[in-house]
């Protein structure tokens, strides 16, 4: 999970961004006027237009920046709030819905906040305010804008959902078309399953039984932040997750997230047992490797991956069964993590995997430090 430091900077930098986004928008509006204008003509019969000039007056920038803030602000707090896992059940439409609401009443509440300031400090011209009449006209202006605005966030959040649903990394990888032939990738594979699903789903019946394993891959999207995975698959009650490059942060990364997991598992025991009088557990396979990866289908399209390593990791993950163990890794895995500190490795020896000719090296690792410094 991502520490409080690291929360906080990412916020900021959201934030940031948006008020960059705002001064970059006012800046080309401002030089469209200008541009305009001049070419039109009618810029000297504008000298003495209070309205005109205070469009292009540089103040613009400081209501650029006030409004980028306040939104910003906004827009990280709607974001968070909707990403919490009480809220993963709520449909499509609901989440565009509500969060086109919030931000609606964010835009309203940054305007009446900046006309205030920039009152108060005198930037604000007295005269606009005299200009302002409340006629028919004026309030059809009003309408189209908002319904503008209205429309323009509808648009935003959908995007935003679409995006959230299918994955930014395959939202790009699509765009690029990247994958439409097959490409060679260096990658780590965890496939993680639920101990005891069979006895779980007996227990719970169907309904309940899809009920926790919803509640528990939610909970692991909470906690897959800051490792660097992806979500490459969900598969029944088993989740396959991706790294994308071999590097010591990466496969410590790897084996950190797991562990995480099963502690946020044990910190939420008690909802568990209340509501499911079940702990859920998982146990997880991991190894690394090439793989292929290529773009499939047509009426459904889809980033797969092809190669050795997912039926290696597979096999090693089903081995924690037979070995009493929670977490597997291959002797090829190990080879990156035996010079990091706050682990223990323990070798089980050599197996002679199902599919595979030649044996495989099976450790399992055990988390002695959470940072792993």
């Amino acid at each position: 999970m991502l520490t409080r430091k690291q929360r906080f900077l990412a916020d900021f930098f959201l934030v940031l961004i948006w008020i960059i986004a705002i001064n970059f928008h006012s800046g080309v509006a401002i030089l469209s006027i200008k541009s305009f204008t001049n070419m039109t003509g009618i810029e000297p019969h504008l000298e003495g237009n209070i309205l005109a000039n205070y469009w292009v007056a540089p103040t613009q920038f400081i209501e650029s920046s006030l409004f980028g803030l306040f939104f910003g602000l906004a827009f990280v707090w709607v974001d968070r709030r909707y990403r919490k896992a009480k809220y993963a059940g709520m449909s499509f439409g609901s989440l565009i819905l509500r969060k086109s609401l919030f931000y609606l009443g964010s835009i309203l509440f940054a305007f009446g906040a900046i006309f205030v300031i920039l009152r108060a400090v005198g930037i604000y011209p007295q005269e606009l305010s005299e200009l302002v009449r409340v006629d028919r006209a004026s309030i059809a202006l009003i309408f189209l804008i908002f319904s503008g605005v209205t429309g323009q966030i509808l648009f935003m959040n959908f995007l935003v959902q679409t995006i959230e649903n299918t994955g930014s990394y395959n939202i790009l990888r699509f765009l690029t078309g990247k994958f439409q032939e097959p490409v060679e990738e260096e990658r780590i594979f965890m496939f993680l399953d639920l101990k005891d699903s069979t006895g779980h789903a007996e227990k719970l019946g169907n309904l309940q039984y899809s009920q926790m394993i919803r509640d528990c891959f939610n909970d692991l999207n909470q906690v897959l932040k800051g490792f660097k995975a992806e979500i490459y698959q969900y598969v029944g009650d088993e989740v396959v997750l991706t790294w994308d490059k071999l590097t010591k942060d990466n496969n410590r990364d790897c084996i950190r997230f797991f562990y995480a997991y099963k502690a946020y598992l044990d910190k939420k025991r008690d909802t568990y047992i209340n509501k499911y009088s079940i702990t859920p557990e998982f146990k997880a396979g991991c190894h690394e490797g090439k793989v292929m990866v290529t773009e499939v289908g047509f009426i459904k399209r889809e980033i797969v991956f092809h190669g050795d390593v997912l039926n290696t990791a597979s096999r090693i993950q089903k081995l924690n069964k037979e070995l009493k163990t929670d977490i597997l890794i291959s002797g090829k895995m190990k080879e990156m993590l035996e010079n990091l500190h706050g682990m223990q490795l323990k070798s089980f020896g050599s197996f002679q995997l199902r599919g595979k000719d030649k044996k495989t090296e099976i450790f399992e690792v055990n988390l002695l430090n959470t940072q792993l410094n």
